[in-house]
This record gives C-alpha cells, structure tokens and sequence, in this order.
C-alpha cells in the first residue's frame, strides 16, 4: 500500500499562486461592497497599543528627516530603558509616582527643536517620561544638563 502525504500549507500556497488574480479582483469587491470594514480595522489598530506606538515612530520619524536627525537606538533597547523604571515616572524628583509602562512616553533629552541638522540621537539622549512631564517640560531640556 502507498502512503499519500498531503500538505495543506502546501496546497493553498499552490492555489494563491495560480489564482493571484481572482484573489485580487475578489478583495477589491469586499472592499467596495464593505467600505466601513477597512475604517472600523484601522480606528480599532490606532487605538491599539501597538497602533499608537507605530504612529508615534511615524511622526518622530517624520519630525527628524526633516531636519536630518538619527536614531541610533533599537526599539528593544527603548523597552529596556521602560522596564527599568517598573512604571514609575522619574520626571517626578520628590514625590514619584505610578503611571504604568506602557503610559511612559519617548522623551527626548535634547528636544529634537534645539538640535543642529545631522545630529544622533542614542539610547543614552531619551528617556521615559509620563504625558504630564513631557509635555510641562515642552522644547527646555533637562534642567541638569
């Protein structure tokens, strides 16, 4: 007796491949017969922690082609520099107090405003802050610079 193996994976892998076409023109349908579908999925993603996160890059990386900056930090070593606080803003010297990681905002040392064009930004010039302390600190700097 001769054993049949079958791979779905396979299989549908060999489908999309012969039907691209079909797939195509059928998802251009769905979108047209349910435009409200797309823009339920991308508000829902927006306010996903994910989503916020992604638009924040965005920006940041918006903000810094424009004047030539770089970042020369991986997100991983942002979410360190985050669990080491373990919640706490450090912007509050004498009282601190519990925000949450994922309330901490990217914070940068030197604002991006005060900068020359071409300037590197390292894991070192950001730091966490919470809403509140980012935004009161405005475009000044650390005080202890």
């Amino acid at each position: 007796m001769i054993k049949i193996t079958f791979n779905k994976k396979e299989c549908m892998k060999k489908w999309r491949k012969d039907n691209r076409e079909y797939i195509l023109e059928y998802q251009k349908q769905w979108r047209k017969d349910n435009p409200n579908s797309e823009k339920r999925k991308i508000k829902k993603y927006q306010q996903s922690l994910k989503g916020k996160l992604a638009k924040k890059k965005v920006d940041n990386k918006r903000r810094m082609k424009f004047k030539n900056i770089i970042e020369n930090y991986t997100y991983n070593e942002w979410f360190e520099k985050v669990d080491k606080t373990k919640g706490i803003c450090p912007g509050y010297k004498r009282n601190p107090h519990f925000v949450g990681k994922n309330k901490l905002e990217l914070d940068h040392i030197i604002p991006i405003s005060k900068v020359e064009d071409g300037f590197e930004y390292t894991i070192d010039d950001i730091q966490p802050l919470c809403k509140s302390c980012n935004s009161s600190k405005g475009n000044r700097g650390n005080e202890n610079e």
